[in-house]
């Protein structure tokens, strides 16, 4: 298992709240397991074959007006 932190904060407003991207997460396969340590900070766990570019991208494609960071 890799373990990645995801920071993000909104580019536009309406900001997005913490509470979608975990939803979103939940219905994503390659995510095993994340864990929201701040308001604007989650730590995600994925199989050793995932790497970070892949999940930037599904964040990237569901909310292209946020910023993240991997």
């Amino acid at each position: 298992m890799k373990t990645y932190l995801i920071s993000f904060t909104s580019a536009k407003y309406p900001s997005i709240q913490r509470k979608d991207i975990l939803d979103f997460l939940d219905t994503q396969f390659i995510i095993k397991n994340w864990y929201g340590i701040m308001p604007y900070a989650i730590l995600v766990s994925s199989e050793d074959d995932i790497n970070s570019s892949d999940i930037s991208k599904i964040l990237t494609g569901r909310f292209p007006s946020n910023l993240h960071f991997l």
